[in-house]
């Protein structure tokens, strides 16, 4: 058998196997991953808090869900691809941009 034809079969093996992904799998500010079966997550608490990210072994649609966990409101968002389920708001972006508006007029008067 040559070389062309091993290395085909190897690649069909392996799509056939199943539907494996990489998810983030931790809380908070991570880079740790693992093989999921299912559908990554990323839930984030309504109200702030650590987010939390890992795998569910069931495949569900790709969208954002509200979710009630120990009476803590979330959103939970599930994905069907590689590493799909990172920290979704880069280190609070949101409350420094919301600073800077509030403080620009002041900054501006100020010369």
């Amino acid at each position: 058998m040559g070389t062309a034809v091993r290395a085909m079969v190897v690649l069909v093996a392996v799509i056939c196997v199943g539907e494996a992904r990489e998810c983030y799998n931790c809380t908070g500010d991570c880079v740790r991953s693992s093989d999921c079966k299912g559908s990554c997550f990323s839930s984030v608490p309504e109200l702030g808090g650590d987010e939390i990210r890992g795998c569910i072994n069931e495949t569900k649609e790709s969208q954002c869900v509200p979710d009630n966990k120990d009476e803590v409101l979330l959103k939970t968002c599930y994905c069907n691809t590689e590493l799909c389920n990172p920290a979704s708001t880069p280190v609070h972006l949101d409350i420094f941009l919301f600073l800077l508006l509030i403080s620009a007029p002041i900054l501006l008067r100020v010369r």
